[in-house]
């Protein structure tokens, strides 16, 4: 299984991907961030040669799913609401398995957990 972890270079995805690789089911963890320095950190710290290293903007939608079909699952672990909805409607877009450790991902989110979030032109969060 090849697996993606978006935020592979923080703390939190770092220790996803050191348990990921405990797994011999896992064929390959990638590390998704914006940094390839602190990619490189996480690849060294990590030290498998199973970890490949994704620099991305996240916020390219289009790279994003690209990058996702080239794998079979991922593990959100990014900091914020923005960027956790971002990749989350990427993956429901192209039909990748997603999970997102920091985050309850809601279609419909509640009034107080809106912050940081972007609608698009002439949507509401009322149904």
């Amino acid at each position: 299984m090849k697996v993606l972890v978006f935020g592979g270079n923080g703390k939190m995805g770092r220790a996803v991907a050191f348990d990921l690789l405990k797994e011999d089911a896992v064929e390959k963890v990638g590390l998704v961030g914006r940094r390839r320095d602190t990619l490189e950190q996480a690849k060294a710290w990590l030290g498998s040669d199973r970890v490949a290293i994704h620099p991305l903007d996240i916020m390219d939608q289009a790279a994003t799913q690209r990058l996702m079909q080239q794998y079979d699952v991922g593990v959100n672990t990014l900091p914020d609401r923005r960027t956790s909805y971002q990749t989350m409607h990427a993956a429901v877009e192209c039909g990748f398995h997603l999970a997102d450790m920091l985050e309850e991902f809601h279609f419909r989110p509640d009034l107080y957990e809106t912050e940081g979030l972007e609608l698009p032109p002439g949507t509401t969060l009322e149904g």
